[in-house]
């Protein structure tokens, strides 16, 4: 969730508060997905039938996703120095990054960019703009006229077109809704392959699993993204800092390769363990569930015997 808000915070200029917002809409969509298969009597079927759920749900993830990600998120905005007007990145080494006006040592440690709007130019930093105060009214840089020019504050809009924040997270919510729709069910699938007194041990090497899942997706996927930026802030011993530009299409790459390959991972499983696992009588599930219920009853009613017994004992 918070990799794919980073997503469209990066690839439509978009403050964190807008990206959370689209991220509320899409964690809707992932409480539908859990809830979609109670009201249709999804848990009566088979192990293998639900397994075989999952594995569908899984792909239609992935045609949603596919589609979106090629078609809706904006291309790189032309960043001097940085992005050319065709969004193909133009810096070599970071170093590199100059003012357009000489004679300024700008500094690179923090990202704040203005706008040309009448060459619809985004510059890093008003200094990198060429201005000599910070009201961003007497900027001009050596390849233009003496005429001092005055510069917006943030990103230009019109630089390029690209409103389709609202198309995507509409599929993200699809998304979201089929790519959460099998937990309930694979775990439901998942208890029945084994007997009574073997399912809390079975739960419990299915939470380490998950816990070794939750600690290394986020350094796998952090790293991915990395290989995506473009600008590093500079750090005074002069060490990289933060990303403070990425590229993104280099972003959409990595958040195509390593999603589809991990769902495509997640489908095969699901396709094997419909093939593999074992359909019990389903009756007899309940049956054991009930001889669990009185065998609790009885021990039950013994330790309130035992209780008694004591009380009046001390007596």
């Amino acid at each position: 969730m918070g990799y794919g808000m980073k997503l469209l915070q990066e690839t439509y200029n978009i403050s964190a508060s807008v990206a959370g917002l689209c991220g509320g809409v899409c964690a809707l969509g992932g409480l539908i997905g859990c809830l979609i298969p109670i009201p249709f009597g999804t848990f009566k079927l088979q192990s293998s039938k639900l397994l075989f759920i999952c594995f569908l749900t899984s792909m239609a993830a992935s045609v949603v996703y596919l589609p979106s990600m090629y078609r809706f998120p904006c291309d790189n905005q032309e960043i001097f120095g940085v992005f050319d007007k065709n969004g193909d990145s133009i810096l070599s080494n970071f170093s590199n990054l100059s003012s357009c006006r000489s004679g300024c040592s700008c500094q690179n440690e923090i990202f704040e960019p203005v706008c040309d709007q009448e060459s619809a130019i985004t510059y890093f930093s008003p200094c990198h703009a060429g201005c000599l105060d910070f009201n961003l009214t007497n900027c001009r840089c050596d390849n233009e006229d003496s005429v001092a020019k005055s510069l917006a504050d943030g990103f230009c809009e019109n630089a390029i077109e690209c409103d389709s924040l609202w198309k995507i997270t509409i599929c993200f919510f699809f998304v979201f809704a089929f790519s959460y729709a099998p937990l309930p069910i694979v775990k439901t699938a998942y208890l029945r392959q084994f007997n009574s007194d073997e399912k809390t041990t079975a739960a419990s090497l299915n939470l380490i699993l998950c816990l070794l899942g939750s600690i290394t997706a986020p350094i796998v996927v952090g790293a991915v993204i990395d290989e995506a930026c473009v600008v590093w802030s500079e750090m005074k011993d002069g060490s990289d800092g933060n990303c403070l530009i990425h590229d993104n299409r280099g972003l959409v790459h990595a958040f195509l390769v390593l999603p589809l390959t991990m769902k495509a991972t997640a489908g095969l499983c699901y396709l094997a363990a419909s093939y593999f696992a074992k359909n019990k009588d389903l009756s007899k599930i309940e049956s054991e569930g009930n001889e669990i219920s009185e065998d609790e009853k009885d021990i039950s009613q013994r330790n309130d015997a035992t209780a008694d017994f004591s009380q009046t004992t001390s007596l």
